[in-house]
């Protein structure tokens, strides 16, 4: 599918009922997420009762690269693409994590084609870069260790995860989140990728969701804002 500015986005459509939008943290690669066996449970009860799509973001997994940062309209639009592509008018959407600050951003720029909102583990509050420059206040001009991406080399070979005290405790997760992340792509796709949203704040936008809408959060999930 070509978004708007003949960025190709790579989408998954799957299941039947009515249309849901999965909107994705912002690394991800569509093959390696039914690899996960906790995953794929879920999308299959997702597609007993509904129409799922679910995409990779530009800039990683199987969508288009790029050469500047996409902003936050330029994702909307990726969204809406996916939706045109796919013949749905209105959807439901469920973000998670970065996601969810997408989602809420699509919401505010077409209300009327979303029906439902769904937040899980929503980052919400500051932004990324603030709350990195916060916690490494030595960082200075070294975005790898602002972002706490120094070890994205190990990321690609071994998997940053096992740092995660949040994931430590599932095994399942730690053996299949190496080849997840060489999936997603190279050190350079992590690391762009991931600065490529670390100043994104919907602070503002928020308040201006006027879908119905539903906000979970896991209790031991540590390294993501709550919904404030």
């Amino acid at each position: 599918m070509i978004a708007d500015d003949d960025v190709r986005v790579a989408y998954q459509d799957f299941g039947d009922g009515p249309p849901v939008v999965l909107v994705p943290t912002v690394l991800g690669q569509l093959e390696a997420f039914w690899d996960f066996v906790h995953l794929r449970h879920f999308y299959e009860r997702l597609a007993a009762n509904l129409r799922a799509l679910m995409f990779d973001h530009r800039g990683n997994g199987l969508s288009d690269g790029f050469v500047d940062p996409p902003s936050l309209i330029d994702r909307t639009l990726d969204v809406k693409a996916v939706m045109d592509a796919a013949g749905v008018d209105q959807v439901s959407l469920l973000g998670f994590d970065f996601g969810s600050q997408l989602a809420i951003a699509f919401t505010v720029e077409f209300p009327e084609r979303v029906d439902r909102l769904v937040l899980a583990n929503s980052r919400v509050g500051e932004s990324a870069k603030a709350r990195a420059d916060a916690l490494n206040p030595d960082a200075g001009d070294r975005p790898a260790a602002r972002y706490g991406l120094d070890e994205v080399g190990v990321a690609v070979d071994e998997g940053w995860v096992r740092t995660s005290l949040s994931l430590a405790k599932y095994p399942d997760v730690l053996r299949w989140m190496p080849r997840f992340e060489r999936m997603v792509g190279t050190r350079d796709v992590h690391r762009r990728q991931t600065e490529s949203v670390a100043d994104v704040d919907v602070v503002l936008l928020a308040p201006l969701v006027t879908a119905p809408t539903l906000v979970t959060h896991s209790v031991d999930n540590r390294s993501r804002h709550h919904v404030g």
